[in-house]
């Protein structure tokens, strides 16, 4: 099964931060459907049963110490503004990146070893990276505390109307 590890943020925000985006989505871009917004901790890919059952140990291990505090801010595009396939929120968390680095340890070899950039997409490139200038400008007005109260893994299960996404555990902060 394709899995990743994610933390999400409220239904309100993501919303919000949709209409924020849709005022200002270039042509060439897919917005993401708020329900599928999250901050990725970790893409894991294609694993087996006992690569899950890793995961869920190191969740266990590392999502530990209550609800942590999430700071959304200002917009970002990789691999840049002018030439973006991806265009996003800019998420902080020292506590997020602490329980992103555990989670890395833990899993080590399998998925993505990329190290954790806290961000929330919000729009890709449909074919070719694209100007995404006037939306990054438009995500700049995005200034959100709130509280992560649990981080998931989830299946991603990719038909023609786009991934949906399947809660597999979640462990409670």
């Amino acid at each position: 099964m394709r899995c990743f590890i994610a933390a999400d943020v409220s239904e309100d925000t993501r919303n919000w931060i949709a209409a924020t985006a849709a005022k200002a989505m270039p042509p060439g871009f897919r917005p993401v459907a708020p329900k599928n917004m999250h901050i990725t901790l970790k893409f894991l890919g294609e694993i087996s049963e006992k690569e899950l059952e890793v995961c869920r140990l190191a969740l266990d291990g590392c999502a530990v110490g209550g609800p942590i505090s999430l700071r959304l801010h200002g917009g970002g595009a990789f691999n840049s503004v002018g030439r973006a396939r991806v265009v996003y929120v800019s998420c902080e968390s020292p506590e997020l990146e602490k329980i992103a680095s555990c989670i890395g340890k833990f899993t080590q070899g399998i998925g993505d070893e990329r190290k954790f950039k806290g961000h929330l997409t919000v729009a890709r490139a449909s074919n070719v990276p694209s100007d995404a200038s006037a939306l990054v400008r438009a995500l700049d007005s995005v200034d959100r505390t709130e509280a992560v109260k649990s981080v998931r893994i989830y299946e991603s299960i990719l038909t023609p109307n786009g991934p949906e996404y399947k809660v597999i555990y979640e462990k409670t902060l």
